[in-house]
């Protein structure tokens, strides 16, 4: 108990630990269904806390654009409650934001 407190940084840690891929979806993914856009997220709680509620109400994934926290860091993980490997995450700037928005044939709201 002791060493899985120290390996996940926890006082109270759990007897489970899951190893998985961190990997960001491509962009022809993102072809249909309903993304959710979310730029420069500081905050890994909150984060986490966003992809577990996209989960909730069936996103079909999440773009994090410009300078958003690492989505795989720590804190990010455990507000997500087991949401993460259900959310795919693309990554991209600004810049290629707005140059794939005009080529998308779905509705956009903002």
């Amino acid at each position: 108990h002791d060493l899985m407190s120290r390996i996940v940084n926890r006082d109270n840690a759990q007897a489970v630990i899951a190893v998985m891929h961190q990997r960001f979806a491509p962009v022809a993914d993102m072809a249909k269904g309903f993304w959710l856009a979310l730029e420069d997220i500081r905050d890994p709680g909150n984060l986490g806390t966003i992809i577990r509620t996209a989960d909730a109400v069936s996103c079909t994934g999440i773009v994090l654009i410009g300078q958003t926290c690492d989505a795989f860091a720590p804190e990010v993980v455990r507000a997500t409650m087991g949401s993460l490997p259900r959310v795919p995450l693309v990554a991209m700037t600004r810049e290629e934001f707005m140059a794939w928005r005009t080529s998308y044939k779905g509705t956009m709201l903002g």
